[in-house]
């Protein structure tokens, strides 16, 4: 089954329509974000938006919202809600103690490095913001199916040398 869960996480220091155009950032951001959730991510988008810090002033900031695609395996017949549950949770969790430690921010700068965009070059995560923000996730799901193959097909060389061995020259009784 396919798991879709859709996030999103408050970065300081980068501009949306800079980091919307560059190729490079939006690679090193899903990097940044795999190497945290083991997933692939995709639908990469950033925003403005207006986050309020403790001294209540209003401070400009970026919302990058993106979408973590697991594959599980799952039996024919489980509670398929209960596992996209579980992932939603599991990858919810991964990400928020991965801002709070500073994993993420720095696994950001290092995707940022190694693809030579400079869009992430003094990105910040905003701790609170993101972890706010990251208990908003939401999941979907996809049931597929797992094709069954059958064992490979012995090869029969029809046009071999007969084993005279092989052959029960006994007649059938009639």
């Amino acid at each position: 089954m396919n798991v879709e869960v859709d996030a999103s996480v408050i970065l300081n220091g980068i501009k949306a329509n800079k980091f919307n155009k560059d190729e490079d950032a939006k690679a090193a951001f899903a990097d940044g974000v795999e190497d945290v959730t083991g997933g692939t991510v995709t639908n990469i988008d950033a925003k403005t938006v207006n986050t309020q810090r403790r001294s209540l002033m209003d401070k400009k900031a970026t919302e990058v919202s993106f979408t973590v695609v697991l594959e599980e395996l799952v039996d024919e017949g489980a509670d398929y809600a209960t596992v996209s549950e579980t992932l939603l949770r599991s990858v919810k969790a991964d990400l928020a103690a991965s801002v709070e430690d500073a994993t993420l921010e720095a696994a950001l700068v290092n995707a940022a490095a190694a693809s030579g965009s400079d869009v992430l070059a003094d990105v910040e995560v905003d701790v609170e913001a993101s972890v706010a923000a990251l208990e908003d996730a939401t999941s979907t799901f996809e049931v597929t199916a797992v094709s069954e193959t059958a064992g490979p097909t012995p090869k029969i060389d029809a046009g071999g040398p007969i084993d005279a061995e092989l052959i029960d020259a006994t007649p059938a009784p009639v």
